[in-house]
């Protein structure tokens, strides 16, 4: 599944339904693939907006502060 998501990435063209048909023989199920492919989509779309508007990754203490808030309080807050 990784290599098809980087070549996914990295070279489209490249792919053919023949890469998805070894997925599928790995084991890796449709739903399954459709789902790792959304969720690097929208990672990848995530990284260009930060890219393009030149976010800034906050310090290791400020991002551990945030994870124990969302951990105790979840999204919802």
């Amino acid at each position: 599944m990784l290599e098809f998501l980087d070549r996914l990435a990295l070279e489209p063209q490249s792919l053919a339904p023949a890469d998805a048909e070894r997925l599928r023989a790995a084991g890796v199920s449709r739903e399954a693939a459709v789902l790792a492919i959304h969720v690097s989509a929208a990672s990848h779309v995530i990284n260009r907006i930060a890219d393009a508007l030149d976010f800034e990754v906050p310090p290791e203490r400020d991002r551990r502060r945030m994870a124990r808030f969302v951990a105790w309080f979840g999204y919802r807050s």
